[in-house]
């Protein structure tokens, strides 16, 4: 009688865990919306052998300096879509789906901030006489700024939002945890799946960039909203604090922004994107690290 009654609830559990597992699965593969008439997808080949997908906005001009957008986690390129939709004048605008995310295959995730910095190389390429500029939000931040030690000839500037740099703020929640147990990975979307095993070991990644923060010679410019609940403002006093006297051309500071600053902070963004690519420009004027400008 025990004996039945417990086979029928682990096949009843077994049976809830695949079909759990399907729904997923659909969820990840059929759901996921079709990209914005006026973008164009295209894939092009790492040389660790990821196929790294990425969306641009239509343009007439060509030849024009490369802006790549980079977001956080969980996420996808379609994050920045606002951005390719109505293009900064004067760029080429690119926004990538990161190892693990979107379209890129394959689907495993990349914790590793230096492998997913490598994955941003074949995009590294001048135009116009100028390097890119990295625009990389929450995750996106550190990805970016690692992307410019590993390359540092090859990286215009960076324009990091909301960006999350500070180890020492970094903690593991206890959903998390709950996240990484047993088969409960397998029973949520791949992008929440690939989130966690991101987060998971971004405090020793965020150790190892630290000392190479230095060594960035870009411009870089800062944007981060006062009360941000996901990340906390505090980042902005360690970045000040650990790259290198000057490379630092302005801190912008938001009030009641709160984390999602590439939306609800669009023309701000803007504005700082092209004050950056300013800088980076010949005879660019310099303004002097730490400067801060505070929007409400």
């Amino acid at each position: 009688m025990y004996l039945r009654v417990a086979r029928v609830v682990l096949v009843s559990c077994t049976l809830f865990v695949v079909l759990d597992i399907i729904s997923c699965r659909i969820f990840d593969d059929v759901m996921s919306p079709a990209d914005a008439n006026g973008l164009v997808r295209s894939r092009i080949d790492t040389p660790s052998g990821l196929h790294l997908s990425y969306l641009s906005g239509v343009t007439t001009q060509t030849g024009r300096q490369r802006l790549i957008f980079v977001h956080g986690t969980p996420g996808n390129a379609k994050a920045f879509e606002r951005y390719l939709l109505d293009l900064l004048p004067g760029f080429e605008s690119v926004s990538i789906d990161r190892p693990g995310f979107g379209k890129t295959r394959p689907h495993t995730p990349l914790p590793g901030l230096r492998d997913q910095a490598l994955a941003l190389e074949p995009l590294l390429v001048e135009r116009d006489g100028a390097w890119p500029i990295l625009i990389g939000h929450s995750l996106g931040g550190p990805i970016i700024a690692r992307a410019a030690a590993e390359f540092p000839d090859r990286v215009g500037g960076l324009v990091i939002l909301s960006g999350s740099l500070d180890p020492s703020l970094e903690k593991i929640a206890w959903y998390q945890r709950v996240a990484n147990f047993a088969l409960i990975p397998y029973m949520i979307p791949r992008a929440l799946r690939n989130s966690n095993k991101e987060l998971y070991p971004l405090k020793r990644e965020l150790k190892l960039l630290q000392p190479l923060l230095a060594k960035i010679r870009c411009p870089v410019l800062i944007v981060h909203a006062r009360d941000d609940s996901l990340v906390p403002f505090d980042n902005v006093a360690y970045m000040k604090a650990n790259f290198a006297e000057g490379v630092i051309h302005e801190i912008v500071v938001l009030e009641g922004k709160d984390h999602f600053i590439p939306w609800n902070a669009e023309p701000e963004i803007r504005k700082a994107i092209l004050r950056l690519a300013a800088q980076d420009a010949p005879g660019g004027s310099s303004v002097g690290a730490g400067d801060q400008a505070v929007t409400g």
